[in-house]
């Protein structure tokens, strides 16, 4: 890690409120360039862990910037992961509500049930 614990939790706590809150953040590596890609990872576990304290749950997992183009564009040279929570699950045939959001978009996530873990 090149961040210390304290920055790291910081920037958790910012993103989990600007989510409460419905509020825009700048970039991250805009105001914090130095993060390493452990760092980035610690503070995503700090956000999960917020998250489910807060009543949320784990719907399952991504994978990101899978391709050399996204890679390049987001400054990492292998695949990145993250979580997928229940409150961000939508339904087919159900309504998305965009009044909540702050800068929305749509973005074509594919979700597979598994009959077991992996």
């Amino acid at each position: 890690m090149t961040a210390d614990r304290a920055t790291l939790a910081t920037i958790a706590d910012n993103i989990f409120e600007a989510e409460k809150t419905h509020r825009l953040l700048a970039p991250i590596s805009e105001s914090y360039p130095d993060l390493s890609p452990e760092d980035c990872y610690a503070v995503q576990n700090m956000y999960v862990a917020r998250k489910l304290a807060d009543g949320d749950a784990i719907a399952g997992y991504k994978v990101g910037a899978t391709g050399a183009a996204s890679q390049a564009k987001f400054g990492v040279t292998e695949p990145v992961y993250g979580h997928m929570f229940k409150s961000g699950r939508v339904e087919t045939g159900a309504s998305v509500p965009f009044a909540a959001r702050v800068h929305p978009i749509i973005e074509c996530e594919l979700g597979l049930r598994l009959g077991k873990e992996l």
